[in-house]
């Protein structure tokens, strides 16, 4: 079972409507722009952490980390085709660096403990939460429902990263109106 890692990203993507009702985009414009930020801070960690500052922000960090990295043949097969109805680039990059990066950790176990955070899991969950981006004409990315210039690799360096990403929590940032979160604190000392 040496493909399982990758297998599992791959079928995980088939499963996205990337296609996605608008509605359902604009449902989730705030999530889905948060998780990007959250995609360009650790972007920019494993960018630093392998040289790929000129690749930045979406690249296939295997090549980095380890550009001698063959896929097994049915996956590679499969993650082609899979590619194939992939119109954006940028998307069919990233789609690709994470299948390799999870197999990468499938076939290399010691990848596992890499101190970096899991770099394309934000992305998965954006594409779950509304299907694709793409980069417009001005460098701008365009989110559906939602666009903003990304900035530079540095400027995400200090940023602080996303406690979870879990759906309850995308979702409540997505809910109409108010709503106010509160940090659980330790309790005080009252000797």
């Amino acid at each position: 079972m040496a493909n399982q890692g990758g297998l599992r990203v791959l079928n995980r993507l088939r499963t996205i409507e990337w296609d996605a009702d608008w509605d359902d985009a604009y449902a989730h414009v705030f999530s889905r722009q948060l998780l990007m930020r959250e995609y360009l801070r650790r972007s920019a960690l494993w960018a630093e952490a392998y040289s790929a500052e000129e690749a930045w922000p979406f690249f296939d960090i295997t090549n980095c980390v380890a550009p001698e990295l063959k896929l097994p043949q049915s996956l590679s097969i499969d993650l082609n085709e899979f590619l194939r109805t992939r119109r954006v680039g940028l998307v069919k990059t990233t789609c690709a660096g994470a299948v390799r990066l999870a197999e990468l950790r499938t076939q290399d176990p010691a990848t596992e403990k890499l101190s970096l955070p899991e770099l394309y899991e934000p992305l998965l969950v954006m594409y779950e939460r509304g299907g694709e981006f793409m980069r417009d004409n001005s460098g701008a990315l365009d989110l559906t429902g939602v666009s903003f210039r990304p900035g530079t690799m540095r400027d995400y360096l200090g940023d602080t990263p996303i406690v979870t990403i879990r759906a309850s929590v995308l979702d409540a940032l997505d809910t109409e109106g108010r709503v106010t979160f509160f940090a659980k604190t330790p309790a005080m000392n009252r000797s």
